[in-house]
């Protein structure tokens, strides 16, 4: 199951909610069973490149996905922002993947704060939180929200 937090800032007025996690659909078969009408992996990488580097592993290459994949927080160090992106990593003959997202503000190349079932946890998400500067007061003063998770399958 997978959860939805918020996060804040304690000192000014930046507030970005986050999915973390994976729910019940997001079985191997409707990530790369891409014939299927199941898949939702499309709705998950919204990079198209990204998306097709994926799906020509899998076919091409027969690339299998690890199991430890789902909703991640992900940074920019260089202008601060934080972003929800889905993580998976695929093994193949020869190598292996794993996307590499860009903030959308300044195209730094993003680094993953929370992987897999850390990101499920609530006292994980407060200690990395802790570690991040605030992308508006750039203060390290993030929190998660003081409303409860919001967990959804």
């Amino acid at each position: 199951m997978g959860i939805e937090v918020t996060i804040r800032c304690r000192l000014c007025d930046y507030s970005k909610n986050v999915l973390l996690g994976s729910g019940m659909r997001y079985g191997s078969r409707n990530l790369t069973g891409f014939s299927s009408p199941h898949n939702i992996l499309p709705s998950l990488i919204k990079s198209k490149k990204i998306f097709k580097s994926i799906q020509d592993l899998v076919e091409k290459h027969g690339a299998q996905l690890r199991d430890n994949y789902g909703h991640s927080i992900y940074q920019c160090h260089k202008c601060k922002e934080l972003y929800g992106r889905f993580f998976l990593y695929l093994d193949y003959p020869g190598g292996n993947f794993k996307p590499e997202y860009q903030c959308a503000k300044c195209m730094t190349p993003l680094t993953e704060l929370l992987t897999g079932e850390d990101a499920e946890k609530a006292s994980n998400i407060r200690k990395v939180l802790l570690q991040c500067e605030c992308p508006k007061c750039n203060e390290r003063s993030l929190t998660e929200g003081l409303d409860p998770f919001i967990f959804w399958d």
